[in-house]
């Protein structure tokens, strides 16, 4: 698979969508959905980043060659 180059803000709003349709779906347990928040939010700080919002993933240029 051929990704376009993503900065740390866009890697990190990704796994932050991830989770959080993963949450809403059910699939995680209480006590990971805590220690997933608290870990991002860590991350956030060190990167100094903000906020993730809901929003779609961005797609890198594969999908939309197999598309």
């Amino acid at each position: 698979m051929l990704f376009r180059s993503m900065n740390e803000s866009q890697a990190f709003q990704n796994i932050a969508i991830i989770i959080l349709r993963a949450q809403k779906a059910g699939l995680l347990e209480l006590h990971e959905a805590v220690a997933i928040h608290e870990a991002l939010g860590v991350v956030s700080n060190g990167l100094k980043l903000p906020a993730p919002q809901q929003a779609a993933p961005v797609v890198g240029e594969a999908q939309q060659a197999t598309a």
